[in-house]
């Protein structure tokens, strides 16, 4: 009873946090009567890395339509400079006014001028560049910049590497409005992760102390360090967050192996891993050395990738190592409800794991078929009912 009552009660709470991300991704009515919808506008053309914005006007522009790794589909993951260019003019509602230049969402980074005025930008380019990561920002654009009558151009110069987009939603409004939406996109896309970060260490520690303390169970301490290892993978989500990461102190590439990577590696391991302890199947020792072994493995070539685009092409392979091992833990969990005593425990695993698994079919239907980066990854929210489930369950058990 007392294990359902606290599923129901997650249940409800995350309902709650997705119609309120639904309040967030839309704006006020008021706020939203002096926005101008630049999406339409946004034009291309290939650039070099030495180009300045004295050079950017003498290219040929096309049409580029926003969205979702639209930069990749359109120039593969290999490293290119581009020039965006957006024309716009000014309504009555927005004369005489600051203004903010809102970009949702780029991959990997860029610089952006508004009428040859350099205005900021989002990562860095040239060697050592730093991603933006999943941040928004607002330019600032003062009065005196806007050419009141007629029509004003915005530059952004984009690096574009590994699965590059600039997603849509870019708009220009009165700089009040405009900084604040851009700062609800950034709780929706970063900071929410923090949020969840500190329940993650928070529910390791708890463990680790039931562990240590009563229990003896090695399934409390595999789920510890699921605890711990999701909250590291966690961190390359709000990274942008971080003054290391945005101050240059660890470079981008190793952010990317430290925390994404080896975050995701690991996390993927001891999830496996508990489900098989939980349920008491047996592994002989021979797989339990072949399967540390594929870890460390896929650990030292990720470390050995010398820049990102090798990083990016060793992908692939990595991934494919992990659900190779992934589709054979799942054989032996389906196997296990064939067999009495078993089977209860298979059961409890899949029916915690479950709210996880549908929340990242949803991941991955919004993000690669629809290509909707709008919300966080749903994935989290399904991820913290299971740590839920099984914080209870185990502290009962």
């Amino acid at each position: 009873w007392y294990t359902s009552t606290i599923v129901r009660f997650r249940l409800r709470f995350i309902t709650a946090i997705f119609f309120s991300l639904l309040l967030f991704v839309s704006c006020g009515h008021n706020d939203c009567d002096t926005r101008i919808s630049l999406d339409e506008k946004v034009t291309w053309a290939m650039g070099a890395e030495m180009d300045t914005v004295k050079i950017a006007p003498y290219y040929y522009y096309e049409p580029l339509k926003l969205g979702y790794r639209n930069l990749s589909d359109l120039l593969g993951t290999d490293e290119h400079y581009i020039w965006v260019k957006i024309d716009f003019s000014i309504t009555d509602d927005l004369k005489n006014k600051s203004l903010g230049f809102v970009v949702p969402y780029i991959h990997f980074s860029e610089q952006t001028w508004v009428n040859d005025v350099y205005l900021g930008q989002m990562g860095t380019i040239g060697k050592d560049a730093i991603s933006s990561l999943y941040s928004s920002k607002s330019f600032f654009i003062p009065k005196e910049l806007v050419n009141q009558e007629g029509q004003n151009t915005i530059y952004m110069k984009v690096l574009s590497k590994g699965r590059s987009s600039i997603a849509e939603g870019l708009f220009i409004d009165v700089y009040d409005h405009a900084l604040s939406a851009a700062d609800e996109l950034n709780f929706i896309h970063t900071r929410i992760y923090l949020v969840f970060e500190g329940i993650l260490l928070a529910s390791f520690i708890v463990l680790l102390i039931l562990f240590f303390g009563n229990c003896k169970n090695i399934s409390v301490f595999i789920f510890s360090l699921i605890c711990l290892f999701t909250s590291i993978l966690l961190t390359y989500f709000c990274g942008s967050e971080m003054e290391g990461y945005k101050q240059g102190i660890i470079s981008h590439i190793n952010f990317t192996k430290i925390f994404l990577c080896c975050g995701l590696y690991l996390s993927l391991f001891s999830i496996l891993g508990f489900m098989i302890s939980f349920i008491e199947i047996k592994q002989p020792g021979w797989f339990l050395f072949l399967k540390h072994c594929v870890l460390v493995f896929i650990i030292i070539i990720t470390f050995a990738a010398p820049d990102y685009d090798a990083l990016i092409s060793l992908c692939k392979p990595m991934i494919s190592l992990l659900f190779g091992y992934s589709g054979l833990c799942f054989v032996l969990i389906i196997r296990s409800l064939f067999f009495k005593e078993t089977r209860r425990r298979a059961i409890i695993i899949l029916s915690g794991f479950s709210l996880l698994i549908v929340s990242m079919l949803v991941d991955i239907v919004l993000r690669h078929y629809m290509r909707n980066i709008n919300y966080p990854y749903f994935a989290i929210f399904g991820w913290q009912l299971t740590i839920g489930f099984f914080v209870v369950y185990l502290s009962m058990n």
